[in-house]
């Protein structure tokens, strides 16, 4: 262990729930979120939701597209892709399961992120 680790802050969900604004919390550490996606980010999301939206309806009728939500990874992680389809029923304020899909929309501000340690999370 570093003597950086040593001195830094660790954060749980608990920890999270009392934070203002967006975050992320990978391995008790915490991430800013950017302001709103850009435009043509949001066009994006849009229509990729949408296509999603009617493949499933016949593909599997019991699967959600989701915008960004809480998914609770574990206690001292927790994500937020910007689009996740889901198969089950989501009874909490959060996911707590994995979902069948991930969708992130890459942007200079969140790509080495994204491309990096969120990835390595997804793959887990």
């Amino acid at each position: 262990m570093s003597i950086a680790d040593k001195y830094r802050p660790y954060y749980t969900y608990d920890d999270y729930c009392l934070w203002e604004g967006k975050w992320e919390l990978i391995e008790g550490m915490p991430y800013a979120m950017s302001p709103a996606p850009i435009p043509a980010d949001q066009r994006v999301s849009t229509n990729l939701s949408f296509e999603f939206e009617k493949v499933l309806k016949v593909g599997c009728r019991k699967c959600k597209t989701y915008q960004p939500l809480d998914w609770k990874v574990t206690e001292d992680t927790i994500l937020q892709p910007d689009i996740l389809i889901v198969s089950n029923k989501i009874d909490k304020k959060f996911l707590d399961f994995p979902p069948l899909l991930i969708v992130e929309i890459l942007s200079p501000s969140t790509a080495i992120k994204d491309r990096g340690i969120k990835m390595e999370l997804y793959q887990e």
